[in-house]
């Protein structure tokens, strides 16, 4: 149990975040969820962002989820254009969350970054198709293993962990896939209480096991 500890779960309007509330709420945690930020615009997003940190005051924050996404339909690489992909990076990439919540992680005794990744990120396991996806989610690995390391380097004790859920049945999906999203969110729910410092920048599924980058 994780009484009296606070969560941030960005995303957190239907589906995998607002489950995730619920979950991480049954265990202890002071969870807040917050919708996914829509807009296109960099400094509008920013903005929200800046406004949010703002709003959760100068309190040390323990857990910050980041699970907004955006998906594709299965497209090719070449139908994929510049506007397409643009969107996919400003949804997928948290470091603006990650960024303006830092000083509340660094008020924590230990904290965690949850980034949630996808299966897709992963270039070893690779069968083609969704480009701009896959790359986001690429980028999003990459961006958890490089503020894993910085932070380490600075003494921070935050452990930054890209996290892979299955092939779940959302909207984002079309409801295509049949993993069981009970069994995903008690799996996080239950890594939250498990992550330590030595976990941190890696990829890993909601049972906690390594997936290959």
């Amino acid at each position: 149990m994780s009484m009296g500890k606070t969560a941030l779960i960005i995303g957190a309007n239907r589906s995998i975040g607002l489950r995730l509330v619920k979950a991480l709420q049954a265990r202890g945690w002071t969870a807040t969820g917050s919708i996914r930020v829509s807009s296109k615009e960099d400094e509008s997003v920013k903005d929200s962002i800046i406004n949010a940190s703002k709003a959760f005051g100068s309190g040390p924050l323990d857990l910050l989820i980041n699970n907004g996404a955006v998906g594709t339909q299965h497209l090719k690489w070449d139908e994929h254009t510049s506007e397409n992909m643009m969107r996919l990076f400003s949804t997928n990439g948290p470091v603006q969350a990650i960024k303006h919540f830092y000083p509340g992680l660094k008020r924590s005794k230990f904290a965690k970054v949850i980034n949630i990744s996808s299966g897709s990120a992963s270039i070893t396991n690779n069968n083609g198709m969704n480009l701009g996806y896959r790359v986001s989610k690429t980028s999003l690995n990459q961006l958890t293993m490089t503020i894993a390391k910085e932070a380490r380097a600075n003494g921070d004790n935050i452990a930054v962990v890209a996290v892979y859920s299955g092939h779940l049945a959302t909207r984002m999906s079309g409801f295509s896939f049949s993993h069981d999203m009970e069994e995903y969110i008690n799996g996080v729910a239950n890594l939250m209480d498990t992550i330590d410092i030595s976990d941190t920048g890696r990829y890993i599924n909601w049972k906690g096991e390594t997936v290959p980058w």
